[in-house]
């Protein structure tokens, strides 16, 4: 009988905590970094900031300031969070850090709004369709994320495998073994939806953090390199290697 291999604890590991400007959050500010940084401080000896923005003039892309970010990380775990205020919890990164010890990658929901009877009707006729022609139960969803949001999840549940209610999140607690095992493709914000369908196809374990409340969701501007690097992702997905059992399994592989 195959079995589990249980994963080695990492919440008392010390954590590189990355800041990273989105379309939805806009740029990191000092507010940002004083918040983190105090957050940081607090965590064990060797943990440390990331500023992605840093080259934001340079690469303005989420998936190219997050890859050169990731460089820098060399830490067991990486917390992955947008710059903003809605994003400056210090108790939603303790409630990923207190699931990363039973998972690879921990994504933190996005808030949504509460769901109308036009997306109960929606959600409710692709989940019939999916327990009927494919076997598969896709649950009920939180909320309603707005047609962007919920395309780019019917995307990542339909084409890339991928569950849970937010894959497309961009903020995520993972195992450094994942982004350096990912080899990342993508050049904008489909960089988040990429980590959490290599992840799934690499056989990792993931978890989610549902959303704290119902609030409108935040509308980001159109990002013209999504689509590309989803074509690119799913025509063409690169690896460093498989996934191992332990946080250091990536080290010393070159993507």
């Amino acid at each position: 009988m195959p079995r589990i291999t249980p994963l080695d604890p990492v919440s008392a590991c010390p954590m590189s905590v990355i800041l990273l400007p989105t379309s939805a959050g806009g740029e990191v500010t000092d507010a940002d970094r004083v918040f983190w940084g105090h957050f940081v401080e607090s965590l064990p000896e060797g943990s440390r900031l990331i500023d992605a923005g840093l080259n934001r003039h340079d690469s303005p892309g989420e998936g190219v300031l997050l890859s050169a970010a990731l460089e820098q990380a060399e830490t067991p775990t990486v917390l992955v969070v947008p710059a903003g205020a809605p994003w400056r919890r210090a108790d939603l990164a303790r409630g990923l850090g207190a699931k990363i010890d039973r998972a690879h990658m921990v994504v933190a929901c996005r808030p949504e709004s509460p769901r109308s009877l036009g997306a109960r009707l929606l959600h409710g006729l692709v989940r019939t369709v999916a327990r009927v022609v494919l076997a598969i139960d896709i649950g009920p969803a939180p909320g309603w994320p707005g047609w962007r949001r919920w395309l780019e999840r019917q995307a990542g549940w339909w084409l890339f495998g991928v569950r849970g209610a937010d894959p497309f999140s961009p903020c995520r607690m993972f195992r450094r073994e994942i982004g350096r095992l990912a080899a990342i493709q993508s050049r904008g914000a489909m960089v988040h939806g990429e980590l959490s369908a290599k992840a799934n196809f690499l056989g990792a374990l993931i978890d989610e953090e549902p959303p704290a409340g119902s609030l409108p969701p935040r509308d980001a501007s159109a990002d013209p390199r999504w689509w590309p690097d989803f074509s690119l992702v799913w025509s063409d997905p690169r690896f460093a290697g498989p996934l191992s059992a332990t946080p250091d399994a990536g080290k010393g592989m070159v993507p």
